[in-house]
């Protein structure tokens, strides 16, 4: 059995733009670093993580895949 990895966007303009791209959250909650923020947990997917590069970069493929 496989066990699913999560990812944590700090970030409120990437978890919005990654909704725009279709991408769904897991859940919210309070950002352990500073409460005051929120922070959205993601599975892990490689269609993910190739978006989330891609929206660090702004370049198309930026993690070699």
């Amino acid at each position: 059995m496989s066990s699913v990895k999560y990812k944590i966007i700090y970030s409120l303009q990437i978890h919005i733009k990654l909704q725009s791209m279709g991408f769904t959250y897991v859940t919210e909650m309070k950002n352990p670093k500073n409460p005051r923020f929120n922070c959205w947990v993601y599975e892990e997917t490689e269609e993910l993580l190739e978006a989330f590069d891609t929206l660090l970069t702004g370049k198309e493929g930026a993690n070699g895949r």
